[in-house]
């Protein structure tokens, strides 16, 4: 059985240029993670390290997407495996390919490391592959 993850972009600028995007992922299983990154204490980062995200390879993953009530870049997380913190100052939606690449590693855990002087409430929801055979993904485009 799949499961349909529909997700769309509007983009306006100042009223003159509006672009719009609309897409359907169809994937065989998703995770929701919900999790709880501790404040900045004595002048040290909140941590919270080796937060399970998903059990497959990169290559199952279709669809990933990471915010927080706290967007700021000083709340950053790190694909356990990869060495380069990212910032999340903004809703993050990696779909397809291409963007998913651009994590570099696996990211089956991340750790995360918040700056801030709030507590910060992650959510994460992945579109993936269950099995090592593809699912159909589409659905429409720009």
């Amino acid at each position: 059985m799949s499961v349909t993850i529909n997700y769309s972009t509007n983009v306006e600028v100042n009223g003159t240029l509006a672009l719009s995007s609309a897409r359907a992922v169809r994937a065989e299983a998703y995770d929701e993670v919900n999790i709880t990154v501790p404040p900045m204490s004595n002048g040290e980062p909140g941590t919270l390290e080796g937060v399970a995200v998903q059990p497959g390879d990169l290559e199952q993953i279709q669809f990933l997407l990471i915010t927080s009530s706290v967007l700021d870049p000083l709340l950053t997380y790190t694909v356990v495996g990869g060495s380069s913190a990212v910032a999340l100052d903004s809703v993050q939606i990696f779909s397809g390919e291409g963007i998913l690449g651009l994590l570099g590693s696996n990211p089956n855990q991340l750790s995360f490391s918040n700056g801030t002087i709030q507590e910060a409430e992650v959510r994460i929801l992945v579109g993936r592959r269950a099995s090592t055979g593809s699912a159909e993904s589409g659905g429409g485009g720009p």
